[in-house]
């Protein structure tokens, strides 16, 4: 007599396999080769020849002009992407005598992971005593005494700091900076809202700057000069990432209250800049420009430190504009007349004004001129 049990015993299917032998090996696998890969990473580095010239060669390739690096402290590529080297020299020829930028110490840190997962973070920078020849990015030389990050007054702040010079006008910056991690894993980022701080001679700039993908907003603006406030509001850029953006916002000037409300095109895509768009004045006053305003010469001022013109290829020299003029009041030499509505024009480097109003085209054109 057969037994039942046996007999379906031999009927059960087969038992399946569980996935997670497959499963732990291909993860022993991975985290075999990560620990390899990151071993090797960690030792590659140093201050060798090699490495001195991929420093070199990046500078060249950045720049355009022959690079030398005199002397490399070290360049690490794990846990930290880091390098620090000293004497960095570019010329427009192996051989020139003209030097057009020196650098006498650079020390920069980047955590890995922090590149990888492009989290926006440094962890050391520190560059002294830079040094920019004229005709290169301004008529007048600029030299950069140091840049570099320090800690702020908490664990979660930190600062962004500059010290130089463009020509004889003294400048110093700072910027709050986001700060986290303590030790070794130590680094600072852009925070949201970061206040700012930029004196240049006898003008300053303050503000809180805020950023994103493309977009830049300048809040709580001032901008003094010998120690007059002299405007204050607000200004946003928008498409930033493209040759043409938009640059908006609410300017208050003093003493006289004249308020304007821009919407200037700049387009960067062409040989020269293009400016186009309008500036709606709630109030205009011409006695605001006049020369001995602290707006008016703080506005000279400035063109005259960041003046262009012997940079080879700078876009001011072939720069355009057609910008419509509106004013809800507008008042000339102490005395209201009304809304009124012109144009600004540039080209080939004259400024003009047109207007239907004889008198307003006539104050304007003297405030350009």
């Amino acid at each position: 007599m057969s037994n039942p049990s046996c007999e379906e015993s031999e009927e059960l299917p087969p038992v399946k396999k569980s996935g997670w032998r497959t499963a732990a090996k291909v993860i022993l696998c991975a985290a075999l080769f990560l620990f390899v890969l990151f071993s090797v990473l960690a030792n590659i580095g140093g201050n060798g020849d090699s490495y001195r010239q991929v420093i070199e060669e990046y500078a060249a390739e950045t720049t355009g002009y022959h690079a030398a690096v005199s002397k490399l402290n070290d360049m690490r590529f794990f846990p930290d992407i880091a390098f620090d080297f000293e004497d960095l020299d570019l010329r427009t020829a192996p051989e020139s005598p003209n030097q057009v930028v020196t650098v006498e110490s650079v020390k920069f840190a980047v955590g890995f992971w922090d590149v990888a997962l492009s989290a926006g973070t440094i962890k050391t920078l520190d560059i002294q005593n830079a040094f920019i020849t004229s005709g290169i990015i301004l008529d007048k030389p600029i030299s950069l005494e140091h840049l570099y990050i320090t800690e702020g007054d908490n664990e979660a702040q930190g600062f962004l700091k500059a010290l130089g010079a463009i020509g004889a006008h003294e400048f110093s910056a700072v910027m709050n900076l986001e700060a986290k991690g303590r030790g070794e894993g130590r680094r600072f980022g852009f925070a949201e809202e970061r206040p700012v701080g930029i004196s240049l001679g006898p003008a300053f700039l303050s503000g809180v700057l805020k950023s994103r993908r493309g977009l830049a907003i300048l809040e709580e603006l001032a901008f003094s000069y010998d120690n007059m406030r002299v405007a204050a509001g607000r200004l946003h850029a928008e498409g930033l990432e493209k040759p043409a953006f938009v640059v908006t916002g609410e300017l208050t000037f003093a003493p006289y209250r004249t308020v304007v409300r821009p919407y200037v095109q700049v387009d960067l895509s062409g040989a020269q800049a293009v400016f186009s768009g309008r500036l709606d004045f709630a109030v205009f006053d011409s006695r605001e420009f006049a020369k001995d305003t602290g707006l008016r010469r703080g506005l000279t001022f400035l063109s005259e430190v960041f003046s262009r013109k012997t940079v080879p290829g700078a876009r001011t020299a072939g720069a355009a504009a057609a910008i419509n003029f509106s004013s809800d009041r507008t008042i000339l030499a102490g005395a209201e007349i009304g809304p009124a509505s012109g144009k600004l024009l540039l080209k080939e480097g004259e400024w003009s004004f047109e207007s239907d109003n004889a008198t307003l085209k006539a104050e304007i054109e003297n405030i350009l001129n």
